[in-house]
């Protein structure tokens, strides 16, 4: 996971987890609690599909689920946004991969129409709107007020991602990344 710093604005990051407390805020979810991804698409009024549901057959679905490298991808129809994820990840990738998505309708970024008419293997990512993506998906998943809530109470960085059906990774990237790392290393 990649930081992306040089390419999000001045303030962002600050604007990202105000966002993610808002959304938890209005759907009553503690910041110290999992926020779920499938709870906050149907909050948000956006469908989720998995491909077999789009009529993809079990050799295209296998095909397509496990040897393209593919995750998820939102688009729209008639102003209606949907996502279609790849749910052959594990849990916590699947929340990660969706938050990720919300994200990218959350910032209201457009789909171009060459994009739309690419096939799904053919990728085309605007940096500005990658990076967006990337930390407020991730601040939906881990906010930092969250995090700091339960390293207080000594909790691991196994134990905070489990309770946020994070990956390892992800939260210890959050940690690092939001300053939380440097933040703590002045209580010992």
């Amino acid at each position: 996971m990649s930081t992306k710093k040089n390419i999000l604005k001045r303030g962002f990051k600050a604007e990202a987890e105000r966002i993610s407390e808002q959304l938890r805020i209005e759907l009553n979810v503690p910041i110290y609690d999992e926020l779920c991804a499938f709870k906050l698409a149907k909050y948000l009024g956006v469908e989720i599909f998995i491909p077999r549901e789009l009529g993809c057959s079990g050799h295209e679905e296998k095909k397509l689920l496990l040897e393209s490298g593919w995750s998820a991808f939102t688009s729209n129809k008639e102003g209606q946004y949907f996502i279609i994820h790849n749910n052959s990840h594990s849990p916590k990738r699947q929340q990660s991969n969706l938050m990720h998505e919300l994200a990218h309708i959350i910032r209201k970024h457009e789909i171009s129409e060459e994009i739309k008419n690419l096939p799904y293997f053919m990728r085309y990512y605007n940096p500005e709107q990658e990076a967006e993506a990337e930390y407020l998906g991730a601040a939906l998943q881990l906010p930092r007020k969250g995090l700091l809530y339960h390293l207080k109470y000594g909790k691991s960085t196994h134990e905070i991602a489990d309770h946020f059906r994070a990956s390892y990774k992800m939260t210890n990237f959050r940690i690092n990344n939001s300053g939380l790392k440097k933040q703590i290393s002045y209580w010992k």
